[in-house]
């Protein structure tokens, strides 16, 4: 029997649906990235990690982040991929995943950011259910492991938006985005090709879709996002960069340039948690980081 330690993201989820077919999964343990790198977090030798850092202790472990390419021995699978789904996916290639195919390349569409305005503006489908998904709040966890066996039995977006608890976080989640897009229009500004969002003055933010910033700034390449975020250490700032899906014109690494700082990510987006008193700071050598890539 085997532990399943992913993200609670729409990746990780996915990751899970995709291992139970394959083994015994008899629990779920979500957390991020900065939790497991900082030794928060206990790894088991029956532990199979998806979508977050290698970890010594665990059995298995299989990623897609540009920061994390290993140098070692390791049981699983490492690539530069869309998502981590499609590393699982295409290392075992078995034939109980093909029911899961869609599923694995909508979750990439999402994960590498490959979506289309509309998709951005109107939100439907498993791009919906990714952001009815909120990993600040581990209450939530009830409600992710519904998910996993909702598409573990069904392989449907539609399946999960027909469920009530499924179809009321949604509604919740269109409701709450029209409030996000007024305080994004608020607290950003377009600083040549960066726009830069500073939420750490909100103390409770609504449901984010972290792709509409470029529906609103069509002309920037890259997002910088600065929010307060609680941890086990007190409160963080967290530094998030995305590359534009409006405008492609970036091929930034900004997983890369994370990693500079202790964080990391994929090429297309990442982040780093940082010390309130030192945020300034560290967003500023960013973005001269930014200017000269």
């Amino acid at each position: 029997m085997y532990r399943s330690v992913t993200r609670a993201d729409l990746d990780g989820i996915v990751c899970t649906v995709l291992l139970k077919q394959i083994f015994e999964i008899h629990s779920v343990f979500f957390t991020e990235a900065f939790p497991l790198q900082n030794g928060q977090v206990e790894i088991f030798s029956n532990d199979i990690i998806t979508n977050l850092p290698y970890h010594q202790n665990c059995w298995m472990w299989f990623d897609h982040h540009a920061s994390n390419e290993p140098n070692f021995e390791y049981r699983g699978s490492w690539k530069v991929a869309p998502s981590a789904a499609r590393v699982v996916f295409d290392y075992f290639q078995d034939p109980r995943f093909q029911r899961f195919q869609d599923m694995v390349l909508q979750t990439d569409r999402i994960d590498s950011a490959y979506l289309t305005s509309d998709e951005i503006a109107n939100p439907s489908g498993y791009f919906l259910i990714e952001l009815t998904i909120h990993p600040k709040n581990p209450e939530d966890e009830p409600y992710w492991l519904k998910l996993i066996q909702w598409l573990s039995e069904s392989a449907s977006a539609e399946y999960v938006l027909n469920q009530s608890e499924g179809k009321m976080r949604a509604e919740n989640v269109l409701r709450e985005l029209e409030e996000y897009k007024t305080l994004l229009s608020i607290h950003s500004k377009l600083d040549q090709n960066i726009v830069i969002t500073d939420f750490r003055t909100i103390q409770k933010l609504p449901t984010e879709n972290r792709f509409l910033v470029y529906g609103l700034y069509p002309t920037a390449e890259i997002s910088v996002k600065l929010a307060n975020v609680q941890t086990k250490q007190g409160e963080m700032v967290k530094i998030s960069l995305g590359r534009s899906i409006v405008n492609r014109s970036s091929n930034t690494n900004l997983g890369l340039i994370l990693a500079e700082f202790g964080g990391g990510g994929h090429s297309a987006a990442g982040s780093v948690h940082v010390k309130p008193q030192d945020a300034d700071m560290v967003l500023q050598s960013i973005l001269e980081k930014l200017s000269t890539s």
